[in-house]
């Protein structure tokens, strides 16, 4: 699953098929969707449609849409607890993400002491215990999953969006 391009300005989604290399199929979730996250459990998608503020479920059996949630002015990205139980989304402005319940429900939100300019990608460890966001001042946000709370913010030396990955 990918969007075309940064932010995908045509508000396409394009489902490929890995060892063909072909589009398969695509979804249209809104304007400029840029974070998606597949439920672990394989049977939904989640959208962050960048200018719509909202994060949106879709059934991938159907494409049909499930569940919307306005999680704040310009989400960016999103990405679910290792249990499933919890979405996280970020914003673009915000110094904080929010926490969804997997139902949509709000279940809070951790706010961060260094001043954002964007949140530009979140992972979760692969043990669920912490979530790892990033921002466009170059700065990697952690915190901890039980209790959620912020733990710290470390300075990189970039300025520039960050994509992040954990092993």
């Amino acid at each position: 699953v990918y969007t075309d391009g940064n932010f995908s300005y045509n508000d396409q989604i394009r489902f490929i098929d890995v060892p063909n290399l072909s589009v398969v199929g695509g979804l249209n979730p809104g304007d400029q969707p840029d974070g998606i996250a597949v439920s672990p459990d394989g049977r939904t998608i989640h959208v962050c449609p960048h200018m719509t503020g909202t994060c949106r479920e879709f059934d991938l059996s159907t494409l049909n849409q499930i569940n919307s949630v306005s999680a704040s002015v310009y989400s960016r990205r999103c990405a679910f607890s290792v249990d499933g139980l919890y979405l996280y989304v970020t914003a673009r402005y915000d110094k904080m993400y929010r926490i969804l319940l997997s139902n949509y429900s709000n279940a809070g939100t951790i706010t961060f002491s260094w001043s954002q300019r964007e949140n530009t990608d979140i992972v979760v460890h692969p043990d669920g215990s912490k979530i790892y966001s990033a921002s466009g001042m170059g700065f990697i946000n952690i915190s901890g999953t039980n209790p959620f709370t912020y733990l710290q913010s470390i300075p990189l030396s970039v300025s520039n969006d960050i994509e992040l990955a954990i092993t």
